[in-house]
């Protein structure tokens, strides 16, 4: 129970591979399908919220050329 709460904690913050563990460790009773479907949604909303333009822009500027903006 206490590795489901951390995968189901790390996967709300939008980790792909606690959200498998999650998926791993929930098959079986409708509860914990519950929780499943509780932590995908929360998974997918991190992602999206993880997502921006200037995120894009800032992955296609590469990282010399983003330091060099903060030196």
């Amino acid at each position: 129970d206490l590795a489901l709460q951390h995968f189901l904690i790390s996967a709300k913050m939008g980790h792909k591979l606690s959200m498998d563990n999650v998926k791993i460790l929930l098959t079986g009773a409708l509860q914990r399908r519950l929780y499943c479907a509780e932590a995908l949604q929360e998974y997918e909303a991190a992602v999206e919220d993880m997502t921006s333009t200037s995120r894009e822009e800032a992955k296609q500027m590469g990282a010399e050329n983003i330091r060099s903006f903060i030196i």
